[in-house]
C-alpha cells in the first residue's frame, strides 16, 4: 500500500517496494534509477544481507542502522529512512532469489515475532506471485523467440525454393519480397542494379502503400538501401532505427520525409547485395516497431542477399551463354563443345549435328573421341595440352569424323580453349567438311595430268613433221619450234 496505510494488526508502513533481483547490480533492477553515488553503498550493503544470506532484514531505528552500516546514508529503497524503521524480506522461490520486499516505516518500531511472521508471509506470497510472473514472461519470450525463428526459417525456405526454380532474377526477387511480408517485416524492397535491367521488387500488404514505396524508390538517389544507410557501401548489413529527427536528416526533400512518416518507418534492416567488390543493390526490410528486428534477422537477410548475388551472376552467365549458343547455331560450321577432362560433349550446334548425321540430343554425353576413331586418347590429350596451359591460343588439324551411319567425312578442325568466369574451362572445336575441297584438288590434279599427256602427244606429232613449225606469241616470241624448224634456222 504505497499510500502508507495498512490495516493489518494496527501497524502502518509509509511505503513498500518489490525489487526484482538483478545479478549485474546485486540490489535490484527496480531501484537502480533511485541510486546515487553517495547512496549506493548503504543500499547495496543492506540488501546484500537480505538477498545473499536469504534472511529477513529488520532495522528498528537509526541506531540499529548505524550499528550495522556506519557512515552510509539510511537508504534501503527509493525513500530515505530518516529516523524510521525498515524491513526487507528476500523473495525466494525454489531456492532462487528473485528479489526483495522492502517496507519503510515513518517512525522507529520494534519488530516482534508476529510482525516478522507477517512480513515473511507477505514475502512468501509475493515471491510466489513474482515467480509466476517471471515464468510467464519467460514463456512469452520463449514463444516469441520460437515464432520469430520459425518466421526466419519459413522465409529462408520459400526463398530457397524460388532461387532453385528459376534463373529469372525479377521473379526471384519478387518471391523473396513476398515471402518476407508480413511475418518478417511490414514491407520489403529488393533492389538490384547489376542485372541487364534494374530489378525493383516491392511488397506491402496495402496496395496504396506499395505505390508510396515505389514513389520513395523513385525519389531515392541511387538505391533506397544506400540512401538510408550510406555505410552499406562498405558491404555490411545493418539495423537502422529511425525517429522523426533521423527521418528529416536522411530524407532527400520534404516529400521523401512525408512518405517515410506515412509508412511509419521506425526500423529497417538493410542487407547489401555484393557482386565481387561492388555493392549492386540491397534487401530492405521495414517495420513500424523499432524493437522488432533481431541480429538473427540480419543474418538471414544477408544470407539471402548473397544468394541473390549468386543468382544474378548465374542469370548473367546463362544469358551470355544463350546469346553465344544462338550465334553459334546461326553459323553453318559444325561447333562441338567438350569438357577437357572427361572429353564428353557438352553442346553441339545444328551444323555439328548435320555433319555427324545425328540429332543434337543423341550427341550429348558422347566423347569427342567417339566421333574421331582414328585418334587414340593419349595423342589427343597431348594435342590439347598446350591449349589448356595457354602455350598456344588455337590449334588446327585435319582428320576424319565418323557419322551415325558409319561413314566417314574428311574434316579440317580448329580448336580453342575458353576459360569461364567460374574458373572452369571448355574446349570449342569447329569442324568443316573438306570432302569437296579434296575432290576439287583431285579433279585439278587429273586435269593437269591430262594436259601434260596432250602436250607430250602434240610435241611428238610436231617433231615427226618434215615441215618446219614455229609457235609464236603475240609479241613475236618463239614459244615452240620442231626439229625441222631448228634445222632450217641453223
Amino acid at each position: 500500500d504505497p499510500a502508507g496505510r495498512n490495516p493489518h494488526r494496527g501497524w502502518a508502513w509509509r511505503a513498500s517496494h518489490v525489487l526484482k533481483y538483478d545479478r549485474r547490480d546485486e540490489c535490484g533492477a527496480g531501484a537502480r534509477s533511485a541510486l546515487t553515488p553517495e547512496a549506493g553503498s548503504g543500499y547495496r550493503s543492506g540488501l546484500r544481507h537480505a538477498l545473499r544470506q536469504r534472511r529477513t532484514l529488520l532495522v528498528p531505528d537509526r541506531a540499529a542502522w548505524d550499528a550495522s552500516y556506519a557512515g552510509t546514508p539510511r537508504l534501503l529503497s527509493a525513500v530515505s529512512l530518516e529516523d524510521g524503521a525498515a524491513a526487507a524480506v528476500p523473495l525466494v522461490a525454489d531456492g532462487r532469489a528473485l528479489g526483495a520486499l522492502v517496507f519503510d516505516f515513518p517512525t522507529g518500531r520494534t519488530f516482534d515475532d508476529d510482525t516478522r511472521l507477517v512480513i515473511e508471509r507477505l514475502g512468501d506470497r509475493c515471491a510466489q506471485a513474482l515467480d509466476r510472473a517471471l515464468a510467464y514472461e519467460e514463456q512469452r519470450a520463449a514463444t516469441a523467440r520460437l515464432e520469430r525463428g520459425q518466421a526466419r526459417l519459413t522465409w529462408l525456405a520459400h526463398s530457397s525454393e524460388a532461387l532453385a526454380s528459376t534463373l529469372d532474377v525479377d521473379a526471384v526477387a519478387d518471391a523473396i519480397a513476398r515471402a518476407a511480408v508480413p511475418s518478417m517485416a511490414d514491407w520489403c524492397v529488393i533492389e538490384l542494379d547489376g542485372s541487364p535491367a534494374p530489378v525493383r521488387a516491392v511488397c506491402h500488404p496495402s496496395a496504396p502503400d506499395v505505390a508510396l514505396l515505389r514513389e520513395l524508390l523513385w525519389l531515392a538517389p541511387g538505391t533506397m538501401g544506400a540512401w538510408l544507410a550510406p555505410a552499406i557501401d562498405g558491404g555490411g548489413p545493418t539495423i537502422l532505427r529511425l525517429d522523426p529527427s533521423t527521418i528529416q536528416e536522411r530524407a532527400d526533400g520534404p516529400r521523401a520525409a512525408e512518405l517515410l512518416e506515412h509508412l511509419a518507418v521506425r526500423a529497417v534492416i538493410i542487407a547489401p547485395v555484393v557482386i565481387g567488390q561492388e555493392v549492386v543493390g540491397a534487401i530492405t526490410l521495414g517495420t513500424s516497431d523499432p524493437d522488432r528486428f533481431e541480429p538473427d534477422d540480419v543474418s538471414v537477410a544477408q544470407e539471402l542477399a548473397g544468394r541473390i548475388a549468386t543468382a544474378s551472376e548465374q542469370a548473367a552467365l546463362h544469358a551470355a551463354v544463350s546469346r553465344f549458343k544462338a550465334t553459334v547455331d546461326a553459323t553453318l560450321d559444325a561447333v562441338f563443345m567438350y569438357d577437357p577432362h572427361t572429353l564428353r560433349l557438352t553442346y553441339v550446334n545444328r551444323g555439328a549435328a548435320s555433319l555427324a548425321g545425328s540429332d543434337p540430343t543423341e550427341l550429348a554425353g558422347l566423347r569427342v573421341l567417339d566421333l574421331q576413331p582414328d585418334l587414340d586418347e593419349d595423342s589427343f590429350r597431348r594435342r590439347i595440352r598446350p591449349l589448356l596451359t595457354g602455350e598456344v591460343d588455337s590449334a588446327t588439324s585435319t582428320g576424319t569424323m565418323v557419322r551415325r551411319d558409319g561413314s566417314t567425312v574428311p574434316v579440317s578442325t580448329f580448336t580453342q580453349c575458353v576459360r569461364l568466369p567460374d574458373g572452369s574451362s571448355t574446349m570449342i572445336l569447329t569442324a568443316q567438311d573438306i570432302a569437296d575441297q579434296i575432290e576439287a584438288k583431285a579433279q585439278l590434279a587429273r586435269i593437269a595430268q591430262q594436259e601434260r599427256h596432250r602436250a607430250a602427244e602434240l610435241a611428238a606429232v610436231l617433231e615427226g613433221m618434215r615441215d618446219a613449225v614455229l609457235v609464236v606469241d603475240d609479241e613475236g616470241t618463239i614459244r615452240l619450234a620442231n626439229g625441222a624448224a631448228r634445222e632450217l634456222g641453223g
